[in-house]
C-alpha cells in the first residue's frame, strides 16, 4: 500500500466523500489495482466491526453474576488447614495423639527398669563415689580387678 493512501486511510474508511480526503487518493485509488484491492477489504472489515458495535448494548440475563460468583465459589479449593477444622478429622487427629502417647509411655515404662532397686540419694549426690555404701565400700584397687575381669569376660 502507497504512503498517500495509508496517510488517508482512515478518513476514506469513516467517510468516502469526506473532503479532508485530497483529490489524488482517488486517483491513485482507481489507478492502483492493490492499493484499491486493500481499500477494498479494509472498508468491509470497517462495516463488519460498525455493525458488530452498533446495537449491541446486549445485558447479561437475570442472576447471571450470581451465578458465575457462585461457580467460582464452588470450584475455590480448600486449603490443608480447612480440613483441620472438619469435626470427624479433628477427633480423628485427637483419638491418634493419644494412642500415640500411651503406646510411648508404655514403651518407656516397660523398658526403664532398674535390676538393683532404687539407689540411695546418698550415692547419687555425693561427691566421693564411695560414700554411702559403708562397709561394703570398693577400695581403688578392686576396682581395678573388678574392671579387668568385666574386660576379659567370654562365654
Amino acid at each position: 500500500m502507497h504512503q498517500l493512501i495509508k496517510d488517508h486511510l482512515e478518513d476514506y474508511l469513516r467517510d468516502p466523500e469526506s473532503r479532508a480526503i485530497p483529490p489524488e487518493f482517488h486517483v491513485h485509488l482507481a489507478s492502483c489495482g492493490a492499493c484499491a484491492q486493500e481499500a477494498t477489504l479494509f472498508g468491509a472489515q470497517s462495516r463488519l466491526f460498525r455493525g458488530a458495535l452498533q446495537g449491541n448494548d446486549a445485558e447479561p440475563a437475570p442472576g447471571f453474576y450470581a451465578r458465575v460468583l457462585n461457580r467460582i465459589e464452588e470450584r475455590e479449593d480448600d486449603s490443608i488447614w480447612a480440613a483441620l477444622l472438619e469435626p470427624a478429622f479433628g477427633r480423628r487427629l485427637a483419638i491418634a495423639c493419644g494412642t500415640l502417647a500411651l503406646l510411648l509411655g508404655t514403651y518407656l515404662a516397660s523398658t526403664e527398669h532398674n535390676e538393683h532397686g532404687p539407689v540411695p540419694s546418698g550415692i547419687v549426690m555425693s561427691d566421693d563415689r564411695t560414700a554411702g555404701l559403708g562397709d561394703e565400700a570398693i577400695q581403688p584397687r578392686e576396682r581395678d580387678a573388678v574392671l579387668a575381669s568385666l574386660a576379659s569376660y567370654r562365654e
